[in-house]
């Protein structure tokens, strides 16, 4: 796609974002150093991780123009005044966007729906820290010819919140969406992820084929990939020491229960750039105050088998064996913002190794959050590949 489609009513970015200028003191919309006396009733130990925050701060501060966001509403016209976490959809769709709490193997999932219930099944899975509202354009591109399924995650926003770390590693994540298969009477589907729900994508395609008739990936990496990297990959394991920071048990101390300091390293710059507004922010920030919503959300990391080594750590075998070998044989698009700030370029290095029926989408211009910096051409390039890869 060596010509990108025209983004219309969408907003874009169309260039790389400046770094923001340093500044002495934090202003709106970064995180606080914390005062000497909230330190010391913290404790020695608090007041070591308010370092490491810090530091985790100035690394997400360039970053964050490139995590996840959202798009502007579809459609144009008003929104609702008064939106919802689970059941706000932009005003003026084509489309419908229906909303569900269903029950898999026991837990309750949030989903919404587009399109026709009879069509063939799209799943959409999200990444960190979003829900199905980040899926907004690509469900109204896929509705006219797919029954759109994006659920909340396990641990995010209105979904379950309840079980162990135990249930985020991969394999368990895998059974939640054999289980939303079951749920829909369906033996197949279209699978589709972005950031850490492509990871999940990746797995289920490799894990399950039967399943499996074409997988879409959004800037997720592939996990043997991402190992390798993180092995010999200097500039990778740089990019990916916050991962060790999220993976701290101090790290929803750091953050905060008020959703704040989660925004600042995540859509701030986002809302910046007139990418997210007002109403966005309260829709992510009621799924992040939810009761026991950030370990959830952050056991994604730590149940993860991914090994960050250390700047100076050595390469250790054992680490691609954690991982597991994962093959994917279905027809498969890789969509890649270039501009990605933590998942970088070499990560598309012998893919087809692992891969072999694969195209990759290249946006030059683009980072890490594509349904937000290209929603309308992202979504049209799922819904080309799909369609064109239909009889396959």
């Amino acid at each position: 796609m060596a010509a990108r489609p025209p983004d219309g009513d969408q907003p874009a970015l169309h260039r790389r974002l400046p770094r923001p200028a340093p500044q002495g003191r934090p202003q709106h919309g970064q995180v606080p150093r914390p005062v000497a006396g909230a330190r010391q009733r913290r404790g020695l130990a608090a007041a070591v991780w308010q370092q490491q925050w810090r530091r985790l701060w100035h690394r997400f501060g360039h970053l964050g123009r490139v995590l996840a966001g959202l798009p502007a509403p579809l459609g144009g016209g008003p929104r609702n005044a008064s939106p919802r976490a689970g059941q706000m959809r932009p005003a003026g769709s084509l489309h419908p966007v229906r909303h569900a709490t269903v029950s898999l193997d026991g837990a309750p999932f949030h989903v919404a729906e587009a399109g026709e219930a009879g069509a063939e099944l799209a799943i959409l899975l999200h990444g960190f820290p979003e829900c199905w509202y980040s899926w907004r354009p690509v469900m109204q591109a896929l509705a006219p010819d797919f029954h759109v399924v994006a659920p909340d995650n396990r641990g995010f926003n209105l979904s379950d919140k309840t079980a162990p770390t135990s249930a985020y590693t991969p394999e368990a994540l895998c059974g939640d969406v054999l289980a939303l298969l079951r749920h829909y009477g369906a033996e197949r589907c279209v699978l589709v992820g972005h950031d850490w729900g492509g990871v999940l994508a990746w797995y289920f395609a490799a894990r399950h084929p039967e399943c499996v008739t074409r997988l879409v990936i959004l800037n997720a990496p592939h996990p043997n990939r991402l190992q390798w990297a993180l092995d010999h990959d200097p500039a990778q394991r740089a990019a990916s020491q916050y991962m060790a920071r999220l993976r701290d048990p101090g790290c929803e101390e750091g953050l905060g229960a008020d959703g704040e300091a989660l925004w600042a390293i995540t859509l701030a710059g986002h809302e910046r750039y007139g990418l997210v507004d007002a109403l966005d922010k309260e829709v992510y920030m009621q799924g992040w105050r939810t009761p026991g919503a950030l370990t959830a959300m952050l056991n994604w990391y730590r149940a993860a088998p991914f090994v960050v080594p250390g700047a100076d750590d050595g390469y250790d075998e054992d680490r691609q064996q954690l991982v597991g070998e994962v093959r994917v044989r279905a027809p498969t698009l890789l969509i890649w913002g270039m501009r990605d700030d933590i998942l970088l370029p070499v990560l598309l290095d012998g893919l087809e190794a692992y891969v072999p029926n694969l195209e990759i989408c290249r946006f030059e211009d683009a980072g890490h959050g594509l349904l937000h910096e290209k929603p309308s051409p992202t979504a049209q390039a799922v819904r080309e590949f799909l369609l064109r890869t239909g009889g396959q």
